[in-house]
């Protein structure tokens, strides 16, 4: 798991399950600089929930202004296929390599 998203999900990891799916937790992800992205990405990895059901539900929730696809298509290649084992990985914002 990416080091931001892993940020992300342990500051969510004590919240009761059955909440995880509450505006408030997504107001707080964004208290903490989260993305729209950055939180669709946290419940996906972090607590399993299905990509389509996630994104569906912090879209719909309002939190944050809408994302441009390129922000989008970055932060998903970023974070979703993170390597840590990569030996070509460097931790900036320069190293996202699209998956062959």
């Amino acid at each position: 798991m990416h080091p931001r998203i892993k940020e992300l999900f342990e500051l969510l990891k004590n919240v009761n399950p059955e909440k995880i799916l509450d505006p408030e937790v997504l107001y707080y992800l964004k208290e903490h600089g989260a993305t729209r992205t950055e939180a669709t990405i946290t419940l996906h990895l972090g607590f399993r929930i299905d990509s389509k059901v996630a994104d569906d539900f912090v879209i719909c929730s309002k939190v944050w202004e809408p994302e441009s696809p390129n922000d989008v298509f970055y932060q998903t290649l970023k974070y979703v296929y993170y390597n840590p084992d990569d030996p070509t990985y460097e931790a900036d914002d320069n190293s996202v390599r699209i998956p062959l």
